[in-house]
């Protein structure tokens, strides 16, 4: 049997729990804050990779040989940014459906779902081109459309809330 200050604790502990933020709710902000981090990486590399090509450049004309190889080796190195710059739809995408309000998180190679700021799920997804993805084996459409909005399944028509 609980003494009566261990109840109080108790009785403490789980008010402090209702009003903290969920899990959930924390996952899409940290999701969203992912994503812009993601974003800006993707920028500064994208930077690097062309202050490296030009670095290069300058140097094979001046007859810098050795030194142009060492950057093109550092050049090799770096990541890529296409597959994210082509892909039009990272981002978040927000849509109202009989559940609710939905949201649909893009990063570069996965899609996370939620109903309000409980995640539901997260796949990945397969690019066929800058506006159009599949998932799970082509059961999951979505498609950008001319009027800016994502299209999913044929049935829902979400709008880009943040990029």
């Amino acid at each position: 049997m609980k003494t009566l200050p261990q109840f109080l604790s108790s009785i403490l502990l789980l008010m402090l729990l209702a009003t903290s933020p969920s899990a959930a709710e924390e996952s899409l902000e940290l999701g969203l804050l992912r994503e812009k981090r993601d974003a800006e990486i993707a920028k500064i590399n994208e930077l690097y990779r062309t202050a490296l090509t030009a670095l290069k450049k300058k140097l094979t004309k001046t007859g810098r040989i050795e030194d142009a190889l060492a950057v093109k080796a550092e050049l090799d190195k770096q990541p890529t940014t296409a597959a994210t710059t082509e892909n039009q739809l990272i981002g978040r995408w927000d849509y109202p459906s009989s559940q609710g309000q939905h949201s649909r998180v893009f990063t570069a190679d996965t899609i996370t779902l939620y109903r309000g700021k409980k995640k539901v799920w997260t796949l990945k997804y397969r690019l066929i081109s800058p506006t159009f993805a599949l998932i799970d084996d082509g059961q999951m459409t979505h498609e950008l459309k001319e009027d800016g909005k994502l299209h999913i399944q044929g049935k829902y028509a979400a709008k880009r809330v943040d990029k």
